[in-house]
């Protein structure tokens, strides 16, 4: 299944990532910069392409031995549903009692066990279930605090686009408009009615967000 998705719509979307990197590129030569990473990097606290590499390689070496060790426990956990689910078929085909000849079966830990082996060490081993603390985070109500909370930070307002033309019936799109406060003018004069407070403006920006 992991190997069907990352291959879902390979041809088309390689051929497109192959053009936005020659765009990037082709946009970064003419900015004055050797490459889009250079572009990037020129404004964020690494400064350039190659301390960003650095940095990348030092965090390998230094959590190398921490992610095998990590890995070898995810390994285990998968051994043990291995070796009982053998004694199980085992026992059912009447192959002897069911033991294992005390050999340790070499097991592979392949990329779609990982994401699996780690929810179900979180929960037996550090209590976290997933499935579990899903109900505490219903849907609806976290989609909801998650965009009350942007619009408060950023200034902005989320509108859902009911009739957008989206891929799926649970795709959702959103208009995002920034909320300007305009600066107040002024008081002219002794007039008692003039007003302190600024005006609110709604801006819609070009693009809509799908969510």
């Amino acid at each position: 299944m992991i190997e069907a998705l990352s291959k879902k719509c390979q041809e088309d979307n390689t051929r497109r990532f192959l053009k936005v990197l020659k765009l990037r590129n082709e946009c970064a030569h003419l900015l004055g910069y050797e490459s889009h990473a250079e572009y990037m990097c020129e404004v964020k606290m690494v400064g350039c392409p190659k301390r960003a590499e650095n940095f990348l390689l030092e965090l390998m070496d230094a959590y190398g031995p921490i992610r095998g060790g990590e890995l070898e426990l995810l390994r285990e956990r998968k051994r043990k549903d291995v070796t009982t689910t053998a004694a199980a078929v085992a026992a059912v085909r009447g192959d002897g009692d069911g033991d294992s000849d005390g050999e340790e079966e070499d097991v592979s830990l392949d990329p779609w066990d990982i994401a699996y082996y780690t929810r179900v060490y979180n929960a037996e081993c550090a209590g976290v279930d997933e499935a579990k603390l899903r109900q505490y985070f219903p849907l609806e109500h976290v989609k909801t605090t998650i965009l009350s909370i942007y619009e408060e930070l950023l200034g902005l307002k989320f509108e859902r686009v009911r009739d957008a033309e989206v891929w799926h019936d649970d795709v959702e799109c959103y208009a995002v408009r920034s909320v300007v406060v305009a600066a107040a003018s002024p008081p002219q004069g002794n007039n008692d009615d003039s007003n302190d407070e600024g005006s609110f403006e709604e801006e819609e920006d070009d693009d809509d967000d799908d969510d």
